[in-house]
């Protein structure tokens, strides 16, 4: 059986490496963003929201 992969309306870097590694490191966004260029199907690319940004990391924030 294979694994059906999860979708999110709202995804980034910093949110994907948090649900994946528990927690964001610069080598995780790095490798996360060049996947998602790469494989993830972008219905919609939003400038910088700080809302959306939480919302994707589950409330957390990480600086730069």
């Amino acid at each position: 059986m294979t694994r059906a992969k999860r979708l999110y309306l709202i995804n980034g870097a910093d949110g994907r490496c948090e649900r994946t590694e528990g927690g964001v490191s610069l080598i995780c966004r790095m490798m996360v963003a060049s996947r998602m260029v790469q494989e993830d199907k972008v219905c919609y690319a939003c400038p910088y929201s700080e809302t959306l940004y939480k919302i994707s990391t589950g409330g957390k924030t990480y600086d730069r």
